[in-house]
């Protein structure tokens, strides 16, 4: 139906974008423990050295499981809503980041290559899908503009958001729980505006991440990392929520547009986090002399561990301080600010908020003493020796498989050479 120009979907619609949705979760645990022991037996694992913080090795094909589970869920998705099948170019990009991350991950690729395959994928997007950034939707009275400005626009935003999201993976869940939020949020806006095709995407890759953000968090056995291939395909999938809702040609824009929401702001704000984060750190690298793409321990999580927080805290801490941005947004949205104020407040959040936390725990870790006592104070953030968290964990890990205890019933010696 249609209330005031906007298209509403009812609770029938919802339900099957539920069911979509839960495939993919159950999907991803029918299938993360299978690659969890391929993983191990030919020790596919993420090794800990002097910039990483895990401390012992761990699998890194956990984009294998999400993606897995993703695509399940979207062919019932495509059952359901025939104009799913309009999302082959999304899901074509979305393997080549998977190949490409994959690759990145086992045998290491060069930041320069990464980045052109990047931008061609992005290219190759635009010009399958016929859509891009190409209207800022009245903001500074920008409306449509030519695709000579939009197309590298476009790639610019599109590889920045790739790179975003893979550079903030450095503690468990937090860019899983990050991208789960972002997706849940896009695919409501998705949903409420008329468009069931995106929201189904959105909610089946949230689904997705579900799954494996449990393991990631709570597993020891069970514990994957999604790795480049899962991080690149989080930031294509973002990129094409941002190309969906800024082009023109897109449903949810538009209606959006008509109740006087600023579409920029909002994507911004909902991306917050992971965009503000990354720019200070790649402009602090070239203010130093170095090159953006080397790979330092200035991100606000390593901030966080450094004074002696743990993983869980500093992921919920990075995913709040998202939400809060996003929030305020919002209620300068729902209290009838213009477009041009959304976007300026959303802005002033980010830099009080997130840059105000990045600030103050650098000047904590400058200070010895002051370092100190949070230190001692920030192990109540450790959750480990709890009781529930023991039983989540031997929940979580019912079903690993245990590579190390087969070597040695087998006897065989544990190297990189054993098939």
């Amino acid at each position: 139906m249609e209330i005031n120009g906007i298209i509403m979907f009812g609770f029938d619609t919802l339900l099957k974008l539920f069911c979509c949705a839960f495939l993919s979760l159950v999907a991803v645990q029918w299938i993360y423990f299978r690659i969890l022991k391929i993983a191990k037996i030919k020790h596919l694992e993420d090794v800990p050295d002097a910039r990483k913080l895990q401390k012992q090795p761990t699998p890194f094909l956990g984009g294998l499981a999400v993606f897995f589970g993703l695509t399940v869920g979207l062919v019932l998705a495509a059952c359901l809503f025939p104009e799913v099948k309009s999302l082959l170019p999304v899901m074509l990009a979305c393997t080549v980041m998977l190949y490409i991350g994959s690759v990145d991950d086992v045998l290491g690729i060069s930041a320069g290559l990464r980045a052109l395959i990047e931008a061609l994928t992005i290219v190759g997007l635009i010009y399958s899908s016929g859509m891009c950034i190409d209207s800022f939707h009245g903001l500074w009275g920008i409306q449509s503009f030519s695709w000579y400005w939009g197309v590298p626009l476009t790639v610019f935003v599109g590889v920045g958001l790739i790179n975003a999201f893979n550079m903030i993976d450095g503690v468990n869940g937090l860019s899983s729980l990050s991208c789960i939020v972002c997706s849940c949020l896009l695919g409501t806006i998705f949903y409420k505006m008329g468009d069931p095709v995106n929201a189904a995407l959105a909610f089946c890759f949230a689904g997705a991440l579900i799954t494996f953000a449990v393991h990631n968090i709570f597993g020891r056995k069970s514990c994957m990392f999604i790795g480049d291939g899962g991080t690149m395909v989080m930031g294509l999938l973002v990129s094409w929520f941002v190309i969906r809702i800024t082009s023109h040609q897109g449903l949810a824009s538009n209606q959006m547009d008509q109740i006087g929401m600023n579409v920029i702001a909002m994507l911004l704000a909902v991306v917050s986090v992971p965009v503000f984060d990354t720019l200070r750190v790649m402009f602090m690298r070239i203010f130093r002399g170095k090159s953006p793409f080397v790979p330092d321990k200035t991100h606000l999580h390593h901030l966080f561990i450094e004074l002696g927080f743990s993983h869980i805290f500093t992921t919920l801490m990075e995913v709040m301080l998202g939400v809060l941005v996003t929030f305020i947004w919002y209620m300068s949205y729902k209290l009838g600010a213009g477009v041009e104020w959304q976007l300026y407040i959303m802005l002033a959040a980010a830099l009080f908020l997130i840059g105000g936390t990045t600030a103050a725990l650098f000047y904590c870790t400058s200070h010895a003493d002051l370092k100190q006592r949070i230190y001692a104070k920030a192990s109540l953030s450790h959750p480990k020796d709890t009781k529930w968290w023991y039983y989540v964990r031997q929940l979580v890990d019912y079903r690993a498989y245990d590579a190390d205890q087969e070597f040695e019933e087998n006897g065989y010696k544990k190297n990189k050479f054993n098939n």
